[in-house]
C-alpha cells in the first residue's frame, strides 16, 4: 500500500484545529504538523501504517485550519479515539509552548513587532504603529 493511501482502510478524521497567527517561532506549520503527528502516534489504536497525515486546510485572517487524518482498524471505537487524539494533541502543544487559541480570541498588541517568521527572507513590509487618543475630559 502506498504511504497514505486511506482509500481501503478506515480513516479517523479528527476534525479541525486552528492556531492563531502568533508571533511565536513554535507555532511555524512545520512544527505544528510534527506536533499533531507526534499526538496521533501516541494513540493506542491508530495505525502506523499509513502514518497519519496532516493537512492545512486554509490561511484565515485570524488563524491557520489544520486538519489530521489516521487510520485504524478499529472503526467501532472512533468516539473514544477522537477523544484520545484530542487530548494527546493538547498535551502535545502545551509540552512544545505552544498555546491553542480560538480565533475569537484577541488582545491588543503592539502592531511594531513583526508577526511574521524569520524565513522566509526578503522583503518585508514595515510594520505601522497604533494610536491611543486621550479620552476627552
Amino acid at each position: 500500500m502506498a504511504d497514505g493511501d486511506f482509500r481501503s482502510l478506515p480513516a479517523v478524521d479528527a476534525g479541525t484545529l486552528e492556531i492563531g497567527w502568533a508571533p511565536q517561532e513554535l507555532a511555524r506549520p512545520t512544527t505544528v504538523h510534527g506536533l499533531l503527528i507526534e499526538a496521533a502516534g501516541r494513540v493506542e489504536g491508530v495505525e502506523r501504517e499509513p502514518g497519519p497525515r496532516v493537512f492545512q486546510r486554509s490561511l484565515n485572517d485570524y488563524h491557520i485550519t489544520y486538519e489530521i487524518c489516521c487510520v485504524t482498524t478499529e472503526s467501532h471505537q472512533q468516539l473514544l479515539l477522537y477523544s484520545r487524539l484530542h487530548e494527546e494533541i493538547q498535551d502535545a502543544f502545551a509540552r512544545a509552548g505552544v498555546e491553542i487559541l480560538s480565533p475569537a480570541y484577541s488582545s491588543l498588541r503592539d502592531a511594531n513587532a513583526p508577526v511574521l517568521p524569520d524565513e522566509p527572507k526578503g522583503p518585508r513590509a514595515e510594520p505601522g504603529g497604533f494610536r491611543i487618543r486621550p479620552r476627552d475630559a
